[in-house]
This record gives C-alpha cells, sequence and structure tokens, in this order.
C-alpha cells in the first residue's frame, strides 16, 4: 500500500509516497481504508521536528482520518466489513486517575492516531475498533475527516474550560485557520456573539459568512483600538486565541474588566510579553486548554451528524499531493481545513 512517511525532520519535501506492507489488525482491530485525511498544523510540526514528540522514524502522519472497514480482528464483534467510520484519534488508557475523571486530554499513556500510532496518510490504517464511530451516508469523509483535530479541541476550549454562555461576546483570533474557523461556527452555535480576526479580509468575508457578527483584520488594523469601538468601550468578554505572540498581547489589551482568554496554540509566537498591572487590576483571566476528551469528539460529532456545523473544507488533495497541502497550510492561504483524499 502507499504510506506518505517522512524519514527526517525537515521541510515538507521530506514527505515522500513509499510502498509499504499493508498492515493486520489485531484481535480487538480494524483495518480502515482511507478515504480522506485531514492534515493539521500538528503534522507538519511532527514534520519539522519542533513538536517535542519522540517519534520513530520513518512516521507517517495523520491524526484525522474517515473510511470504510476493510478487516475486523478475531475478537470484534460491534462492527462489520464495509461500515463507514470516523476513528477517534485519542486512545487513552481508561485506566489513570485522569481517565477516571474524564479528564483523557492529561492521560500519560495516551496513544493517538498519527503521532504515536502510524496515522492516516496511508491507503490503509489500523485502529482500536473501540475508536469507531458509524459515519451515516449523509455525512462525506471528508467532512467527518476535517471534523476532530480543530471542532473537539476547540469545543474543550469554549465549553469545557470558558463555558460560554448565549450573549457573551467573544474574540475568535486567527477566523480562516481550522481551529478559527470552527470556532466561530461553535461560538455561534453556543449563542455568543462573534467578533472573528485575520489577516485577510477574504477570510473575514468567509468568517461572516459563517456568522461573524463583526471583523477585524489585524494586519491592517489596530486590534485593540477595534474591540473596543466594537463593544462600545468595554472590550470583548472572552477570547479564543490560537495565534499567539503580538495577536495574543493584541487580544489581552482589548478584554474587558473581569474578561478572560482561553489559549490553544501559538504558532505566531510561543512567548509572549505580559504586563501583571493591567492583568490584576482589570482581573482578566488567561486560561490554557490542551487537546479535548473523547466526549468532547463524542459531542462534535453528534452537531455534524446533525447538521449543526459543517468543517470549512479549502481543498483536496491526491495523496501523492501531500507535500504541497503542507505547503498551503504553512502560507497560510487557505480558509478551514485542507484534506487528503485516496
Amino acid at each position: 500500500m502507499r504510506a506518505v512517511r517522512f524519514h527526517a525532520f525537515g521541510p515538507s519535501s521530506e514527505l515522500r509516497v513509499d510502498h509499504v506492507p499493508e498492515p493486520r489488525p489485531g484481535p480487538d482491530d480494524v483495518l480502515v481504508r482511507v478515504r480522506a485525511a485531514a492534515i493539521n498544523h500538528w503534522d507538519i510540526d511532527m514534520r519539522n521536528g519542533s513538536s517535542r514528540l519522540d517519534l520513530n522514524l520513518p512516521h507517517t502522519p495523520g491524526i484525522e482520518v474517515a473510511g470504510d472497514v476493510a478487516a475486523i480482528g478475531a475478537h470484534v464483534t460491534t462492527v462489520r466489513v464495509g461500515t463507514r467510520v470516523m476513528p477517534r484519534y485519542l486512545w487513552p488508557c481508561r485506566r489513570c486517575e485522569w481517565c477516571a475523571a474524564g479528564q483523557e486530554n492529561h492521560c500519560a499513556q495516551v496513544r493517538v492516531l498519527g503521532a504515536t500510532e502510524p496515522g492516516g496518510y496511508a491507503d490503509y490504517v489500523v485502529v482500536p475498533a473501540s475508536t469507531l464511530l458509524p459515519l451515516p451516508d449523509a455525512v462525506t469523509y471528508e467532512a467527518a475527516a476535517a471534523l476532530q483535530g480543530t471542532f473537539a479541541p476547540v469545543w474543550h476550549a469554549l465549553k469545557g474550560r470558558l463555558d460560554l454562555q448565549p450573549g457573551t461576546s467573544i474574540l475568535i483570533n486567527a477566523a480562516g485557520s481550522g481551529a478559527g474557523s470552527a470556532g466561530v461556527q461553535l461560538a455561534r452555535y453556543l449563542g455568543a456573539r462573534v467578533i472573528a480576526s485575520a489577516g485577510s479580509d477574504d477570510k473575514l468575508t468567509r468568517a461572516r459568512a459563517d456568522g461573524a457578527a463583526a471583523t477585524v483584520n489585524y494586519a491592517t488594523e489596530d486590534l485593540a483600538g477595534r474591540l473596543r469601538e466594537l463593544t462600545d468601550g468595554r472590550g470583548v468578554e472572552t477570547v479564543l486565541d490560537c495565534v499567539g505572540g503580538a495577536v495574543f498581547e493584541a487580544s489581552l489589551r482589548g478584554l474587558a474588566w473581569n474578561g478572560r482568554l482561553v489559549t490553544i496554540g501559538g504558532h505566531g509566537g510561543e512567548r509572549v510579553t505580559l504586563d501583571l498591572i493591567p492583568l490584576f487590576r482589570n482581573q482578566w483571566s488567561i486560561i490554557g486548554s490542551v487537546n479535548c476528551t473523547t466526549a468532547d469528539i463524542d459531542d462534535v460529532f453528534a452537531l455534524l451528524v446533525g447538521g449543526k456545523i459543517k468543517p470549512a473544507i479549502h481543498r483536496t488533495y491526491p495523496l501523492e499531493e501531500a507535500a504541497l497541502a503542507h505547503d498551503e497550510l504553512e502560507a497560510r492561504r487557505h480558509y478551514g481545513k485542507l484534506v487528503l483524499v485516496t
């Protein structure tokens, strides 16, 4: 079978299509014929060596997959060959104190499709049968593949960490990214008033079509100043930030008194300058949010199946063009997700 792998850390040119033996499922596993696999920035971080994960090379990335069950292990009775499925990408141990508390995102023994395990940039992938969610015919493989890596962590941040309530004002940064475009949809679903930011007017037009009430181009406008203009001088009540750097700092300055900012990423700058005086005088809260739980995945899957959300797919690529898709994501020319189809 074909598998896109990198044998050394580096640029997108390190990705190459290898021909490898088709994997065999263990007793409790299934073999999935991959039909679609989404590209995530995490894949790029693993490929260029910045993820800080201990990977075994060569590595096949791809945490988000949708496809058909091609074979089942000897002990599997819950699914049949031919079933359309979306495997959850997180495989927690189910034994540690964090898993017992429902906080599987902190599980130290968690296995992750496309990170600790060979991922979905391939014709076939082996996953535990317990991870499968049956995919209705009305949901495309591409939409299912574009769901988990952005919608579930964003849902965890908005619902689990911010407890976002109807009527609350929220700034969604990088609205053209996978996480940002998911944030606009989920915040609107939760009843919030969304202000979206991005560095492109075209992306902001898309964000307004997705339900943003107002937009700010942080490449050409003063983000903090515009937030106060759009909120009658008060500032925005909450922020979802996946950028970091100068955008994080400007977002903080645009917070209302008692405002809360939740951060889920920092590709625009992992280190920021923090002035403690306005932090405590304004009683701001900075909240970290990491990954998601299987319950979060199930929640957003139910929203997808129910037609409440729809992942924005910028473009699909054949498996052989994975490197080109990585280049497109790194250039930030996309709105939403990029997906490989096989």
